[in-house]
């Protein structure tokens, strides 16, 4: 109870949504021994799965914290879980008819005979639905991907990518659910033509130029100022989106790889200088008068007439 009073206490009833990191959780309702002491974090789970289980708490997005990451990346940013509160229903009770509707035998293909193919579906449906007119075949398919299932790390090049891409990005950042996929399409069009994607956006909100990480300091009244004040210093001052992070990452690292590949090349340049023919045959020269003047010496010194070379 105290877990479902901290979370309706730090509710948005705007969008039915809640978060709390859990230490402070843990801290606020304390332990049962002794209210000095936090929430262990095994009964903080087992009452999270309580509600979950009822049916008054479900996940939006997990948590996340960047020390999973190498330690080279790990910038320190954490996101804290965010639930949404609800209301569970109650179940319908399925009729006796209606089941045995369900195990009733199969139905004729629509090919046989001469019945049409609005009745073979009504034959067909599974249970019955509210518009009685509605068959399998009217219901229209999606034509866009569903809603975060965008990878950020992929740069949107289509208007209809750059949708699915914001969809990401308000599934990623509760913030930007305050304003519609359409909205925030429109706020990172520039940033995405000029070659960023979900996840230098988000990189972008959470860190300047510097790549020095923001301090929180409190709520966001207008989503769309704060999208472009966070964004403002990635703009040049002609209106020229800068290289994003990973741009900028990926340019240092063609530049060492070229500076790699160079110093190669160098190497490679002065071994055959090294072993070029005229030195080769300088060197043998060098080598051939050395072995004749000790062949000389040993002739000399045990007596024998020198022979011509």
């Amino acid at each position: 109870m105290e877990f479902a009073r901290i979370h309706a206490r730090w509710a948005n009833w705007s969008t039915l949504t809640s978060w709390r990191p859990r230490a402070r959780v843990c801290k606020e309702i304390g332990s049962p021994r002794d209210r000095s002491k936090p929430l262990s974090v095994s009964a903080y789970k087992a009452a999270r799965r309580v509600l979950e289980d009822r049916g008054f708490l479900g996940l939006v997005q997990a948590a996340w914290t960047s020390s999973l990451r190498a330690g080279a990346l790990d910038d320190g940013g954490n996101t804290s879980a965010v639930f949404v509160l609800t209301v569970p229903g109650r179940r319908r009770r399925r009729r006796r008819d209606q089941a045995s509707e369900l195990n009733r035998p199969v139905s004729p293909s629509c090919n046989e005979g001469d019945k049409p193919s609005h009745a073979c579906a009504r034959e067909t449906r599974e249970g019955p639905v509210d518009n009685p007119r509605e068959t399998p075949a009217a219901i229209p398919q999606p034509t866009l991907p569903a809603p975060g299932t965008w990878p950020l790390a992929s740069i949107p090049r289509t208007s209809a990518e750059m949708l699915a891409a914001a969809q990401a990005l308000a599934g990623r950042a509760p913030v930007l659910r305050r304003i519609s996929p359409a909205y925030l399409r429109y706020l990172c069009r520039p940033f995405f033509a000029a070659g960023f994607s979900g996840r230098d956006v988000i990189e972008a909100l959470n860190h300047d130029v510097t790549g020095r990480p923001y301090r929180w300091t409190g709520d966001v009244r207008h989503v769309p100022g704060w999208f472009r004040s966070r964004l403002a210093p990635w703009m040049a001052p002609d209106g020229s989106v800068r290289p994003s992070a990973s741009q900028q990452r990926a340019a240092e690292a063609a530049r060492v790889r070229a500076e790699q590949a160079a110093r190669r090349a160098q190497d490679a340049a002065v071994r055959a200088a090294a072993a070029s023919p005229e030195r080769v045959a300088v060197h043998a020269s060098r080598v051939r008068e050395a072995l004749l003047a000790a062949r000389h010496a040993r002739l000399h010194a045990s007596g024998a007439p020198a022979v011509a070379a």
